[in-house]
């Protein structure tokens, strides 16, 4: 009986100032969540995307040897490999689980599963920590705590937080949060500055490496050191040259330690490069410089230098790197830039997602309460230092909110990642003025709040964790018993047959296939294959659009020959991103027509899957699973 009195004594403290336990309260019911969601992850065996299996391959191969400078992923776009843009740095969580699985003899598929299921709910885990830590200072100790369950509201957050998410974008959610959380101490702890300075340096230049798409945030907070730089003046001098200087010495360091020495001084804008330690350099100079002016001159001078600092050497680095002016990925090709922008959901603007105004509003609800609270606080505060920190940080939400309805839905991450704190705070206010006008209700307020969000996160989790839709080639992610499993056709599936060992998985085979199988292919068998939905791939994904939508199979057979493929995987039910007309002005109609006539009719692969079978192409026996085909090519017939 004592035992459970402390028990339940630990839970109704969760919910009451200052909400210890909470964390702990919140992180079980999600973990029982997942575990207990009937068709979810856990339960069916499934991963989310490409990016999962190919951190986890790139883990796999470096423990069977591979250099960890050797960017390659051997297994795509034969026979040269393809040179990924992810950050061994990124996999170091995924390497020591792996690694203990390695040395006790599992196999790549079950180390896989385990290591997905657990990292996720570890870097959950920090995520509580870290959002309580970040939020601290700016709502204080009575407060900070209920980030925990905030988070929920923030769930695009959450969903990359939910197993089976194995890639990179987690991790460079929660460096970012650290950043912000250094960020909030400069600004309202003025003790301990130089320490914090340092801190947030390395944290962004940590999360730069781990994800290029973190490099306008990064630029957006340093936006808030260099805001607080010129409103402080001279005592924030010192600070604001070291958070620049650890900045830059972090980037060069993190160059080091990621790439080869023959890669030092190579400005590839495609993955972590020279380029952005030349950047992090301009942002470490325009600091140094403008703590020089903090301590020599008056506020209006400082500001006038700041600009024009800025201005001259944002235009210098734009000069000698015009393709950035596009951001990270202005280098790609531009063919291929249109193609992926289609492709990616996350490329794509919640704008053009979403059917009403009314469903916008709602994936966007705690983005846009954030934003309208911060310029709302703006309006009532009377210290002058933090009235420029909420204009600095409503700036940055209001950015964020807008570019991911109008540019990218992949920005809404760091607009829910940024609004934890500000919800809390609205929260806080709401209490306090609860409080003053309510005292016989008032204490009812934050257990309403608490469980709206508990239902509303509930909500999410199923929705984020996902279901798959009638998953019909996926394993059985049951301990020790990883069997294929197709519920509702009893046929094999296409990767169990690419894996049989008495049949096509005897040796390694080259497969030509569109980009949504990359994952499945390089997970369930031991072939390489052409497609991968990554914008290094660049060459191999373009014969591919060829090889599937060209309207002549002399144009295919020439491919096949050249590319020296042995097997097809062909299937008619295709995303409408390989539509004729999401790629014809950039990719069919210079690649495909070859200067012909266009051809009235069906393309390749629907001739291949209605029966149209050149004699160069055999159709494999028993491999006709969920509408997708096999076809072994005869090589003596092309």
């Amino acid at each position: 009986m004592e035992l459970f009195d402390r028990m339940a004594a630990y839970f109704l403290a969760a919910f009451t100032k200052p909400f210890r336990g909470l964390a702990t309260v919140v992180g079980g019911l999600f973990f029982l969540s997942f575990l207990t969601l009937e068709e979810g992850p856990f339960r069916y065996g499934r991963f989310m995307d490409s990016d999962d299996i190919v951190h986890l391959s790139r883990v796999w191969d470096f423990l069977n040897g591979q250099s960890w400078f050797d960017p390659v992923v051997h297994r795509i776009m034969p026979p040269d490999g393809m040179a990924t843009h992810f950050s061994r740095l990124a996999e170091i969580p995924l390497l020591f689980l792996m690694g203990f699985l390695h040395q006790g003899g599992a196999d790549f598929v079950s180390a896989s599963y385990l290591t997905m299921t657990v990292v996720p709910l570890a870097l959950f885990a920090s995520f509580f920590v870290v959002a309580a830590w970040s939020t601290e200072p700016l709502v204080g100790q009575e407060w900070f705590r209920l980030s925990a369950v905030t988070l929920f509201f923030a769930y695009p957050v959450t969903s990359e937080l939910a197993p089976p998410r194995a890639d990179h974008h987690a991790l460079s959610l929660l460096c970012m949060l650290m950043m912000l959380g250094f960020v909030f101490r400069l600004w309202f702890r003025p003790k301990s500055l130089p320490r914090y300075a340092v801190g947030a340096g390395i944290m962004g230049a940590l999360s730069l490496v781990i994800a290029l798409e973190t490099l306008p945030w990064v630029i957006a907070l340093s936006g808030l050191v260099g805001l607080l730089l010129v409103v402080r003046g001279r005592p924030m001098a010192q600070s604001g040259a070291v958070f620049g200087l650890s900045l830059f010495l972090s980037a060069a360091l993190f160059l080091v330690a990621t790439a080869a020495p023959e890669s030092y001084f190579k400005p590839d804008s495609l993955m972590y490069s020279s380029l952005y330690v030349v950047l992090a350099g301009c942002l470490g100079g325009l600091f140094i410089l403008t703590a020089g002016a903090a301590r020599l001159w008056e506020a209006w001078r400082v500001w006038a230098a700041a600009g024009a600092a800025a201005i001259l050497m944002g235009c210098g680095f734009l000069t000698l790197f015009p393709f950035m002016i596009d951001g990270p990925f202005g280098g790609m090709d531009k063919s291929m830039a249109e193609m992926m922008g289609k492709y990616l959901i996350l490329n794509v603007p919640l704008s053009g997602k979403y059917e009403s105004i009314f469903n916008l509003l709602q994936a966007l609800g705690l983005p846009i309460v954030a934003t309208v609270s911060a310029f709302v606080f703006l309006d009532e505060e009377d210290d002058a230092e933090k009235s420029w920190f909420w204009c600095g940080y409503g700036l940055v939400l209001l950015v964020a909110l807008i570019s991911a309805v109008y540019y990218q839905q992949r920005i809404s991450l760091f607009a829910h990642l940024f609004s934890v704190p500000v919800f809390v705070e609205v929260i806080a206010r709401l209490w306090a003025f609860g409080k003053a006008r309510l005292p016989k209700l008032w204490r009812l307020l934050p257990i309403f709040v608490l469980l709206f969000s508990m239902d509303t996160g509930l909500s999410l989790l199923i929705d984020t964790v996902g279901v798959p839709e009638k998953p019909e080639a996926q394993l059985d992610a049951r301990p020790y018993f990883f069997t294929f499993k197709t519920p509702h056709d009893p046929q094999p599936s296409v990767w169990q047959v690419l894996s049989d060992p008495a049949g096509l998985g005897d040796r390694p085979r080259r497969i030509m296939n569109m980009m949504n199988e990359a994952g499945p292919l390089l997970l369930f068998t031991q072939h390489t294959f052409m497609a991968a939905p990554y914008h290094t791939n660049i060459k191999a994904n373009k014969e591919s659009l060829q090889f599937f939508l060209t309207k002549y199979p002399e144009v295919a057979r020439r491919i096949v020959r050249e590319n020296e493929i042995d097997l097809v995987l062909a299937s008619p039910r295709r995303a409408p991103s390989y539509s004729e007309e999401s790629v014809e002005d950039n990719i069919l109609l210079t690649m495909v027509s070859e200067g012909r006539p266009r051809k009235e009719g069906p393309d390749f692969e629907q001739q291949l899957t209605d029966g149209q079978v050149p004699d160069w192409l055999v159709r494999v026996p028993a491999s006709e699973h969920n509408d997708q085909y096999l076809f072994e090519v005869v090589k003596d017939r092309l």
